[in-house]
């Protein structure tokens, strides 16, 4: 029986062709210790089988798009159809280690946050740099250093943080709302760096969740060179783009011809 003591959490996953990483990645959320969460999985119209799988669980919902409609859109289009107060964001290949992870978040998240984002570790290392992104003289930047991951979660301090690094985070249903989802003009590179730099100039903060961590299962298969040209083809016209729309005109004249 649900309670109303609990608010609503959907989980809103995103899939294209990762029935490899589902088979791994949807039993946590499945079994995950809080009474009322829906959990969404939306397919942008893969072909290997994952939508076929889906199916077999009725606790998922399946969003089926006719055609791939990239990161952003994808994204948008399953917290739209989510009925939650709060949303998990994450990506077909995060594997959740917590089982209580949506009491985790909820508990974490204050008043003034617009997102929460948990660190992510790659299969097989000890240390990340998916601890979230900061600002620098070129913008948003991605982590270079690497942290153990050790060193992370001993940190009792919260973290403020510019965004999230993609993968999976949490946020207010309602904030996500207000500063308009993901930019859906390009199919990727334009939705960390940009949401969670509209949510520091709208006065929110975003934040790092360093109690846990999730384990990115897909790393090893983005080394490849088609991967990267395809995956880093729009990384400068996302960055741009995300620097000409949040950025003070004194800060873009500033950075931008350094980035």
């Amino acid at each position: 029986m649900k309670s109303k003591k609990y608010p609503k959490i959907s989980v809103v996953m995103l899939n294209y062709n990762g029935l490899k990483y589902l088979k791994k990645t949807i039993f946590p959320i499945l079994k995950l210790n809080y009474p009322n969460y829906e959990f969404i999985i939306v397919d942008n119209n893969s072909t290997d089988g994952s939508k076929e799988f889906i199916r077999k669980f009725k606790k998922i919902k399946l969003i089926e798009n006719k055609e791939n409609l990239g990161y952003s859109k994808g994204k948008n289009i399953g917290v739209k159809r989510a009925k939650g107060e709060y949303i998990l964001l994450m990506d077909n290949d995060i594997l959740v280690r917590d089982e209580n992870m949506l009491f985790n978040l909820l508990k974490d998240y204050s008043e003034k946050m617009a997102i929460l984002y948990p660190v992510v570790l790659n299969k097989g290392e000890t240390s990340t740099n998916l601890y979230g992104i900061f600002y620098s003289l070129t913008g948003v930047n991605y982590n270079i250093k690497f942290a153990n991951i050790k060193k992370i979660l001993k940190y009792n301090k919260k973290v403020k943080i510019g965004g999230p690094s993609g993968t999976i985070f949490f946020i207010k249903k309602k904030i996500w709302r207000f500063l308009g989802g993901y930019d859906e003009s390009q199919i990727y590179n334009l939705d960390d760096i940009d949401i969670g730099s509209r949510a520091y100039i709208y006065g929110f903060e975003n934040y790092l969740y360093n109690k846990n961590f999730c384990i990115h299962l897909g790393a090893n298969n983005q080394k490849d060179n088609n991967t990267y040209k395809n995956r880093f083809k729009l990384l400068f016209s996302g960055h741009g783009r995300s620097m000409i729309k949040n950025y003070k005109l004194k800060n873009l004249i500033l950075r931008f011809p350094i980035f």
